[in-house]
């Protein structure tokens, strides 16, 4: 919890920053970003196939890969708001036995909004912009179980919990209006009231890789 609470924190600083900040040539610009993370929590990425006297068992799984879709929206010339959605965590498993069959499958789904502060002592115009960030949400996991045997079973459910994300990265400039993304941070969450995919936190240190398409206004515009 301390963590979380530096987390928001660092939301509120980075909220209050743009009154000691000059406006620049990104004002009132907005991004769509596609990114892509991999995380160390602990997870698996693939999928195995075991035969054993109790029948033939299917998993795969992306616990170690993630994916985001997020709009960012710059409030002043250094700071900009932005809001994602994304899946940290797939697996699916199957088991066909003399007992029938059974499937299980298993999603999370984080949903963070926060802050990023541009340094400007540290930008190269808009080629090279390094940021820091800090954002807190919900995250939502999502399970649902089918049985197949001596009698038909189906089972969904999905649970809340919160969440929240710190890191620091760089933009790079592509030319036009596309930006090159990375970032390196720390996903903390608190724990579901029950197992989602096998695990109760998906907490990790998670680096990214993204794209960013830029639009809109400028400052002097």
């Amino acid at each position: 919890m301390t963590t979380m609470r530096t987390t928001v924190l660092l939301c509120f600083l980075l909220l209050a920053a743009p009154e000691m900040i000059c406006a620049g040539e990104m004002e009132r610009r907005s991004r769509i970003e596609l990114r892509m993370g991999l995380r160390n929590h602990g997870g698996t990425t693939g999928a195995t196939t075991s035969v054993g006297p109790l029948g033939v068992e299917t998993t795969a799984g992306a616990n170690d890969v993630s994916f985001s879709l997020g709009y960012a929206q710059w409030l002043r010339g250094n700071v900009a708001g932005h809001a994602t959605l994304g899946v940290l965590s797939v697996e699916a498993s199957s088991r066909a036995g003399p007992l029938g069959v059974s499937q299980q499958a298993a999603v999370i789904c984080p949903m963070i909004v926060g802050m990023r502060y541009y340094p400007r002592k540290l930008s190269l115009d808009t080629t090279f912009r390094p940021f820091l960030t800090a954002g807190i949400g919900l995250v939502t996991g999502i399970q649902s179980r089918s049985d197949v045997g001596l009698q038909v079973v189906q089972e969904s459910g999905a649970m809340t919990t919160f969440g929240s994300r710190a890191g620091v990265g760089f933009d790079l400039g592509m030319g036009g209006s596309f930006v090159a993304i990375a970032d390196l941070g720390y996903n903390l969450m608190t724990d579901f009231s029950d197992e989602i995919g096998g695990r109760r936190n998906y907490s990790g240190l998670e680096f990214g890789l993204g794209i960013g398409w830029q639009f809109g206004a400028r400052a002097d515009q």
